[in-house]
């Protein structure tokens, strides 16, 4: 009811004003376990009454973002409805997650069939299992690399930021 209304005011809100470049994803949201480290202006300007829960992407949602992601993943038209049901069941819903979806199938040699989908493993509700799943699944170098970007400020500004995102 009411949160479906204001989900849909702010999809339509972040398209009208961030138009993003069709290979970027805008995400706005934090986990709950950070949400004390948040600066006062946030809570000053979004109190928690205001605030939208959005606990995962509808399936016409995960229809809209794989229709946007054709041009990364190989299918048959005929395979679509059962596609986009599968990674509905399999991420839940969840943006990141099924990003992660997306990116492991465009990187399979074949065609994307629902049957291949179920190597993926069902997210599992708790984000943090994903995050160590995947980073068990780097090499060493990746991780020494991974550390050392997370430590090192590049100073990039937001001009150049912005310069990035919308580069063709």
């Amino acid at each position: 009811g009411d949160v479906y209304k204001r989900q849909k005011e702010l999809i339509e809100f972040l398209k009208e004003f961030l138009p993003l470049h069709s290979s970027v994803w805008l995400i706005l949201g934090t986990q709950t376990q950070v949400l004390d480290l948040l600066p006062d202006l946030i809570w000053k300007k979004c109190p928690e009454e205001h605030r939208i829960e959005i606990k995962g992407l509808p399936l016409e949602g995960i229809a809209k973002i794989l229709e946007y992601n054709q041009n990364l993943l190989k299918f048959r038209e005929d395979f679509f409805g059962e596609i986009v049901s599968k990674l509905y069941n399999i991420s839940k819903g969840h943006p990141l997650y099924l990003r992660y979806c997306i990116n492991w199938s465009s990187q399979k040699d074949s065609e994307v069939f629902p049957a291949l989908l179920d190597d993926l493993s069902p997210f599992d509700e708790d984000i943090n299992n994903y995050y160590t799943n995947l980073w068990k699944s780097l090499s060493d170098e990746a991780k020494k690399i991974a550390i050392l970007l997370t430590t090192i400020d590049f100073g990039i500004s937001d001009k150049q930021i912005l310069e990035i995102l919308t580069y063709d």
